[in-house]
């Protein structure tokens, strides 16, 4: 009787059904269950699975109770088990498995049961409807881009009132920075702009210049840092005849006196010596300069405009900036955001950037879902500058007239692909590591055969995929994209 039991898969069933009594896994409660349910016994034999993994997969519960997991398999319900690794490793456990049922793929995740003892006793199996999940998904993307639309035409609305067509985007932030811009460029006070670097503090300096009222006269951009110390009080405020060895005969007026009427624009202003800084402030405050080995002083209208990536309240406290100059340049502070802070305007930003290059180029490039989210949950260390470069590079670079995943640059799409799954549809991630893989093989094995073996395919598949993802597995070189 004992052996008869032990083969008869029946007896089996009618045994593992009391236990699951006794565990409360009664069948009222698993029919009730949202997500699908198979359950096996400890040796893989199929107990038995609720009315949703029926409706999912289509695989009803009298077709399998009692067989094998590999009897399953054998008959092509699903293309493998994740059964037997969970009875083997007994730990949780997660798969993409190929359903029957129209061949699609699901998200398989196997639970061991075991008693006190840690003795395995059943497996139950979960399965999610990933069409459904898609829908779900697909109804909260479309959700967050009527959000998004709404707050941009806020936004626009907001930003009406100071208008600043260089200065792109259409965030809370950027828009208080177009407003400030707006309000700054109608007054002649001192401007600090601070940001990191590749922040746009010169379109900044730039727009104020452009609104106000000395926008028809001259726009003088200096950069303190890359100005040899030696040099730069000459070419701030010019030198006199035979003030120096080699100096030009009658002298040369300086940046300053160039601007005149204007605005100079003094970026990186924390790299300033500091001996020079209470030059800077004595023109600040009298509105007068002394050419370099000269003893009259000049009269000189412009407007300075001052920026830094620096913190200068620190430079100060570290003796390294003067205080009252700090003080009387950051009459009107405007901060500028990081890239990485300002995520809702990475949208604009690559519209704007790809029509401009698409203009340039003579193209017309387009960014593809995937592509957008692999952009949103990039850090951009460099902000828009690195940004700027990185889509006038892709739409030289990209073959075919949409941008893809794997188009970006390495260091961007491998850390953002893990991130981005929750929102992009399966079949995109599938194929976005096929391509990864595919492409990582030939370039190390760079024979289409040898390839196959590796990655355990048919040579044929290995083709029919390669076609299908846009690579040329040509036999001389690397792969190269026809996307």
């Amino acid at each position: 009787m004992f052996l008869l039991e032990t083969l008869d898969p029946l007896c089996v069933f009618e045994r593992k059904t009391k236990e699951l009594a006794n565990l409360k896994f009664t069948k009222q409660i698993i029919d009730s269950v949202h997500d699908g349910i198979y359950i096996a016994d400890e040796r893989g034999f199929t107990l038995h699975v609720n009315n949703r993994y029926s409706e999912i997969t289509g695989i009803k519960n009298e077709e399998v109770q009692g067989l094998h997991v590999c009897e399953l398999v054998n008959r092509k319900y699903f293309d493998s088990t994740i059964t037997l690794k969970v009875i083997k490793e007994k730990k949780r456990v997660s798969i993409l498995q190929k359903i029957k049922n129209g061949h699609r793929l699901r998200t398989v995740t196997g639970n061991p049961i075991c008693d006190e003892q840690g003795n395995l006793m059943i497996v139950v199996n979960t399965v999610h409807d990933m069409t459904e999940l898609n829908r779900l998904r697909e109804s909260l993307k479309e959700q967050e881009i009527t959000n998004t639309k709404q707050k941009i035409e806020l936004q626009i609305l907001r930003s009406q009132m100071a208008e600043v067509p260089e200065l792109v985007g259409n965030s809370a932030a950027i828009g208080s920075v177009k407003m400030k811009i707006k309000k700054i460029s109608e007054i002649d006070s001192t401007v600090l702009i601070l940001g990191e670097t590749g922040c746009g503090k010169n379109v900044v300096a730039r727009a104020i210049h452009k609104l106000s009222d000395r926008a028809s006269k001259p726009f003088i951009e200096v950069n303190c840092g890359s100005i040899p110390e030696h040099l730069i009080e000459s070419e701030l405020f010019g030198y006199a005849n035979g003030a120096f060895t080699g100096a030009t005969r009658g002298g040369k007026p300086g940046l300053l006196e160039v601007a005149r009427h204007g605005t100079i624009f003094l970026d990186e202003i924390g790299d300033m010596p500091y001996h020079l800084q209470v030059k800077l402030l004595t023109f600040l405050q009298d509105k007068k300069i002394r050419r370099v080995g000269d003893t009259a002083s000049i009269e000189v209208d412009v407007r300075v405009i001052a920026a830094t990536h620096k913190n200068l309240k620190q430079l100060v406290d570290e003796g390294k900036f003067r205080e009252d100059l700090y003080y009387r340049l950051s009459v009107v502070p405007i901060h500028l955001p990081a890239l990485r802070d300002n995520k809702d305007d990475i949208y604009v930003l690559t519209e704007h950037f790809l029509k401009k290059y698409s203009n340039k180029y003579k193209r017309s490039i387009q960014l593809s879902k995937a592509g957008y989210l692999a952009l949103e949950s990039y850090s951009w260390p460099g902000n828009v500058r690195e940004f700027q470069h990185l889509i006038e590079q892709l739409v030289v670079l990209t073959e075919g007239n949409m941008i893809e995943v794997h188009d970006l640059p390495e260091h961007i799409h491998s850390k953002s692909l893990l991130r981005s799954t929750n929102a992009v549809k399966l079949d995109e991630i599938v194929q976005n590591i096929e391509f990864q893989v595919i492409k990582e093989a030939w370039e190390q094995l760079g024979d289409v055969n040898l390839v196959a073996d590796r990655l355990g395919i048919h040579r044929t598949t290995l083709v029919r995929k390669a076609i299908k993802l846009g690579l040329n597995l040509n036999k001389k070189g690397k792969p190269t994209s026809t996307l």
